[in-house]
């Protein structure tokens, strides 16, 4: 179990392409994250073994510290994720320009099967500069039948004047995918009403 820790990689230094914030590795199933903050790692909290349980956790970046590409990167099945937050996935360097071997970036990147999402956020900081438009898949499944639920996902950004600030998408996953098998329960009406539907109004994943 890992308890109310900082963790944090040197500031003013690039991440790592294979830097790793908190990683529950194979031999580490049915194990606890909860309140911890990972700043400045390529993959913030990474899981290949199964049922662990992520509890109002932040992975976060800042120019300083270069990219993130995902901030949750899972491939242990059955993994929770209770208010866990995505903060800027970027693949800008710290001197502004594009990592080349980013093409686009995730808030959580699932691959694998059960896993559930209550209360996810995802945020673009645009305003700070560091966020790129049109390059965030907020949460992305990589397998077409993962039997995932997720409830009540957020997602938010800034942007600075006059730029343009937009998610790739909000939530997608790897082929046509449907409700039974990724169940994307969100609120509509002020919380009246519940719905399942892939992603948001608009958002244009499909």
């Amino acid at each position: 179990k890992v308890v109310d820790l900082h963790i944090q990689s040197t500031i003013g230094q690039n991440s790592h392409p294979d830097s790793v914030g908190l990683y529950f590795g194979d031999a580490c199933g049915d194990c606890t994250a909860f309140g911890v903050t990972d700043l400045g790692y390529r993959k913030a909290f990474k899981s290949t073994s199964a049922a662990n349980r992520f509890l109002q956790t932040h992975a976060w970046t800042q120019r300083a510290n270069g990219p993130m590409s995902r901030c949750y990167d899972i491939t242990g099945s059955g993994n929770t994720f209770f208010d866990c937050y995505a903060d800027t996935p970027s693949n800008l360097r710290n001197d502004g320009t594009p990592d080349p071997s980013i093409s686009e970036v995730q808030g959580f990147y699932i691959d694998a099967f059960n896993c559930k999402l209550i209360a996810p956020r995802v945020f673009l900081n645009g305003a700070t500069g560091h966020a790129v438009t049109d390059i965030t898949t907020g949460i992305y499944f990589n397998k077409p039948d993962s039997m995932a639920s997720v409830v009540a996902p957020n997602f938010s950004l800034s942007a600075k004047d006059g730029e343009p600030m937009r998610y790739k998408a909000y939530m997608d996953w790897i082929g046509a995918g449907n409700v039974q098998q990724v169940a994307i329960i969100h609120a509509t009406d002020g919380g009246a009403n519940l719905t399942l539907k892939k992603g948001y109004p608009g958002s244009g994943i499909i």
